[in-house]
């Protein structure tokens, strides 16, 4: 088990895996971003649980991507 999590650990940081997931967080982030918060954003009225909820929008699209470039790379294995 604790072999697996390595090996995946591996992978996730591989360059291209961590160039790919940071590039479709920051696409995917700024659009839902701008659905979820816009207008509070536009607004000014940023607060500090908001800021957290906005990193967690940019986290999701990242951790998608790279569980999923792990996984086609595991298969490809």
């Amino acid at each position: 088990m604790l072999t697996s999590i390595r090996a995946w650990l591996q992978l996730a940081r591989h360059p291209a895996v961590v160039r790919r997931a940071v590039y479709m967080a920051a696409v995917v982030g700024v659009i839902l971003i701008a659905i979820n918060h816009g207008p509070a954003i536009w607004a000014g009225q940023l607060t500090l649980g908001r800021i957290i909820q906005i990193c967690l929008t940019i986290f999701v699209p990242y951790a998608v991507s790279t569980i999923s470039s792990v996984a086609a790379r595991n298969d490809r294995r």
